[in-house]
């Protein structure tokens, strides 16, 4: 299914393109007439498209995954995306792992959960170093109890193994956060129950053969520290340990903690307030990402309309700074759980769980000094397009983006859905050609020419190969001899 909007960039409606057209041969008419030989930058927002590569089933057959609450992970050597689903197949709850390709024309249930094994996986999958796959689940794991444990898988679907399985007591229960990749090659989680000190959490390590596990710090609700980590944790470019618990702090309405790698040294850095909706946001949600020597991340409660911010701080913890205060629907999305991802145009791309024009959540960017907010995206109810997205998105490798909603599709039991974000298309003129240029956003465009506008109008395709410069997509034309219209034009 694919979503588009009539897009009008100052002289037509079309689908998805840049325009820019040329009068003899030494200006630019865009709407005005520039007298002299220049470069010119325009935003092409109707770009935006939302397609849904994937309907999870219902119950019923429902050989599937159902209900991801968890980010996608995109390998590029598979050119594969693999998901979790927190309910499998038929009217199983325990959970399934699902890959599916970029175009979700092959998709695969690869495992599901069942019997006494851990169970009801929501958070995301972590490629290693050693290539296979690696997650926790919250709970099951019988043999010790139900508090969840840490899984392996190889992305060949075979070697399912159980690497830990929780106790609560002094290891921790009910992993909260997707496993990543630290110092030694160990992998480090967190669990928001269970410990030693009081039952708030815990941060643990352990080899990718699930030996030396190692509980290196335990949370509690008392004096001010971090408590219930929410979330994966970030490994700094200083190597430090970054996170964020739903709890704790100063005044129990959560925090952003570090620590060193083996647990020592824990700082909270910040502490968020319990004050009005006007304050710098509650119950930070989504895991850190490190832009420079900043760290950004989300809220999903406070803000100025109680919708959540996006906020930062640098990795010190000094110079803490709203970024964004969500005003909910209909002109901005509310609710940011999912962290935040980079985009090839070097801004940050997240998702909102409600608002928007559509009440059921959004897609937005911004600029990493807060610059440049921009909602879009607006799901929609009731057009079998993704609904109520809980999870950030996955870059793909020509800049566009995956996701998955918990909500929407073909039966209503959530969606993968791809998204290209909109671009900007900026056109310069040398002593010999016309020169397009853009930041890739996996769509493939192509250059087309007409020499009126006054309908009806034919355009003609110009035979030209498209130069890949890092992230940015180049096409060029010799320029005419005569009055030429010029436009960037791709049909998904």
């Amino acid at each position: 299914m694919r979503h588009s909007r009539a897009a009008s960039v100052t002289f037509m409606k079309t689908n998805k393109f840049c325009s820019a057209w040329s009068a003899l041969p030494f200006g630019v008419l865009l709407g005005f007439f520039i007298n002299s030989v220049e470069s010119l930058a325009l935003d092409a927002t109707p770009t935006s498209t939302v397609r849904v590569i994937h309907s999870f089933l219902p119950p019923a057959p429902g050989e599937d995954a159902r209900i991801p609450y968890a980010p996608l992970l995109f390998v590029p050597a598979d050119n594969l995306l693999y998901g979790v689903g927190s309910a499998g197949p038929a009217g199983s709850f325990k959970g399934a792992l699902f890959r599916i390709s970029p175009s979700g024309d092959f998709y695969d249930l690869i495992y599901a959960f069942s019997g006494t094994e851990v169970r009801s996986p929501g958070v995301g999958l972590l490629l290693a170093s050693d290539g296979a796959l690696y997650g926790t689940a919250a709970s099951g794991g019988a043999a010790r109890g139900a508090f969840g444990g840490v899984y392996r898988l190889n992305r060949d679907t075979s070697g399912f193994e159980q690497l830990h399985v929780f106790s609560s007591s002094p290891d921790g229960a009910g992993p909260s956060g997707a496993l990543v990749e630290g110092p030694g090659g160990f992998l480090y989680g967190v669990t928001d129950k269970g410990g030693s000190s009081g039952g708030a959490g815990t941060v643990f390590k352990l080899s990718k053969s699930g030996t030396d596990y190692e509980t290196i710090r335990s949370f509690s609700a008392a004096g001010g520290g971090p408590a219930r980590p929410a979330e994966s944790l970030t490994v700094g470019g200083d190597g430090m340990l970054y996170g964020v618990s739903a709890e704790g702090g100063v005044n129990q309405a959560g925090t952003v903690y570090r620590m060193t790698a083996d647990g020592s040294a824990p700082q909270v850095l910040r502490s968020f307030s319990t004050a009005a909706p006007d304050a710098d946001g509650q119950t930070p949600s989504g895991a850190l990402v490190q832009v420079g020597d900043w760290i950004l991340g989300v809220a999903s409660r406070g803000g100025s309309r109680n919708g959540g911010i996006v906020y930062r701080l640098q990795l010190s913890g000094d110079n803490y700074q709203v970024l964004h205060r969500f005003a909910g629907a209909p002109a901005e999305g509310s609710t940011p759980y999912g962290q935040l991802t980079l985009g090839l145009d070097g801004k940050l791309y997240g998702t909102t769980l409600n608002g928007g024009s559509g009440g059921v959540g959004t897609i937005y960017r911004i600029g990493a000094a807060g610059e440049g907010f921009e909602t879009v995206w607006h799901f929609q109810r009731g057009d079998k397009g993704p609904q109520l997205p809980q999870s950030g998105l996955a870059l793909g490798s020509e800049g566009e983006f995956y996701g998955t909603s918990t909500g929407g599709g073909d039966t209503g039991f959530g969606t993968v859905f791809r998204f290209h974000p909109p671009i900007r298309c900026a056109a310069a003129q040398t002593q010999t050609d016309w020169v397009f240029e853009w930041t890739a956003n996996g769509l493939t465009y192509h250059l087309q020419q007409t020499d009126r506008i006054d309908p009806p109008i034919s355009w003609d395709n110009i035979d030209a190969e498209i130069e890949k410069d890092g992230t940015v997509r180049r096409l060029r034309t010799t320029i005419p001899t005569s009055t030429r219209f010029f436009r960037l034009f791709a049909d998904e």
